[in-house]
């Protein structure tokens, strides 16, 4: 994964770094690193797992986001993201309990002959509960994504919100 439309976060980590003011050698010390794991970072030689990814952020005094992303991605206004966030909440839980529900409606006991019974699960009545959880939950999710791409280009130039 070197190629630079899919890895640009070490850009981001050497402009993160940057703008902090720190030197290569000043953040690997802060990480309790070598400098060259940074140095390979910022090259795209490696990337940070999450908990590397954390303590950059946390080093650099930036969202993740950023360093993921770039300068600007992580801004999303408060009403925006809150309820981006809800969207994207719901319709995951949309999914499970369409999933769990749809188990259930489609288990069972069933007769079998003149005098047995047997456990079954029937597609047929599972498959329209499936259905509709996928179809309600990916447009809960679409939404989620939507609302969070709205609220990032409410603000001009990645200007922070003037309270």
């Amino acid at each position: 994964m070197r190629s630079g439309k899919n890895n640009l976060v070490g850009q981001h980590i050497a402009a993160a770094r940057k703008r902090a003011g720190l030197t290569q050698e000043e953040l690997a010390a802060r990480l309790h690193v070598a400098r060259q794991t940074v140095s390979n970072y910022e090259s795209m030689r490696s990337q940070p797992d999450i908990q590397m990814l954390v303590q950059l952020a946390d080093c650099l005094q930036v969202p993740v986001e950023t360093l993921i992303y770039g300068e600007g991605a992580a801004r999303c206004s408060g009403s925006t993201a809150g309820l981006a966030a809800f969207c994207r909440v719901l319709g995951i839980a949309v999914y499970l309990a369409g999933a769990v529900y749809g188990l259930r409606q489609g288990s069972g006991i069933q007769k079998v002959g003149e005098s047995g019974v047997a456990y079954a699960f029937l597609l047929s009545e599972a498959a329209p509960i499936w259905a509709a959880a996928l179809i309600f939950g990916t447009i809960l999710l679409a939404l989620g994504v939507i609302l969070f791409r709205f609220g990032q280009s409410e603000e001009p130039g990645g200007e922070e919100p003037q309270n």
